[in-house]
């Protein structure tokens, strides 16, 4: 595996875990396009369909949630 696709993956797993990344790096963001493309472009997946099933793990906090 390339250091990119660790990368990827890395940023894939990373958005699940952490709902303020995921606000930061979620769907209407052009990062997350290039990730999401970037990850089933790797492992031979449909595009549309895993950024479907994608999409549902993610639990973005937004920022006024970060403090407190």
């Amino acid at each position: 595996m390339t250091k990119a696709e660790e990368f990827v993956l890395h940023m894939i797993k990373r958005c699940q875990i952490d709902g303020r990344l995921a606000w930061l790096i979620g769907p209407l963001s052009g990062a997350y396009d290039l990730m999401v493309e970037a990850y089933a472009e790797m492992k031979g997946l449909n595009v549309e369909e895993f950024e479907k099933q994608y999409a549902r793990t993610l639990k973005p906090i937004p920022p006024k949630e970060w403090i407190g």
